[in-house]
């Protein structure tokens, strides 16, 4: 009768701990998943489906393949996912506006233009589809001159049509 009770109380303790084990499994596996569009809040891009292996990006041009971006955010606000860093420029997921933006640093603006395109290529992983997604190029210039009507513009990436010459700035 003793031994019943033991083996009874035995399987309870193993059951009750099998459950926190899983809950605790699912709790941290649902909130440590970059790949989940609610936990990356990335709300804004009309993403047709995400894995943590790639994401299909749906744009004007169709539909876009590119490497899951969100799973290295280096800084997040409500307005921006800062994606990669340098002191020759930044990288950015736009969320409200919806598309990706490079800010060029330093000068001369053309080889951090270059640095940037390669390190942005790399990232999205999309070769020759980049032409397709989003992307606006500005200059820390740019920026600062935003407000400033005619101000801001768009270089665009060097490899892509409509792209600005960006010369000897």
């Amino acid at each position: 009768m003793i031994i019943e009770k033991k083996y009874i109380l035995i399987g309870a303790i193993i059951l009750s701990l099998s459950v926190v084990l899983i809950l605790v499994y699912l709790f941290f596996r649902s909130t440590s998943t970059v790949g989940s569009l609610q936990v990356a809040n990335f709300e804004g891009a009309d993403v047709k489906e995400q894995s943590d292996s790639g994401i299909v990006w749906n744009t004007s041009s169709g539909p876009v393949r590119i490497n899951n971006i969100f799973e290295n955010i280096i800084r997040q606000d409500e307005e921006v996912m800062v994606l990669r860093s340098a002191t020759e420029f930044s990288i950015s997921y736009v969320i409200q506006g919806d598309f990706i933006e490079v800010i060029l640093l330093s000068q001369p603006y053309s080889g951090s233009r270059a640095k940037a395109e390669q390190v942005l290529g790399n990232l999205l992983g999309a070769g020759s589809e980049i032409c397709k997604l989003p992307i606006e190029v500005y200059t820390q210039t740019e920026i600062a001159d935003e407000f400033r009507p005619g101000g801001e513009i768009n270089y665009g990436l060097s490899t892509c049509p409509g792209a600005v010459n960006i010369g000897d700035l």
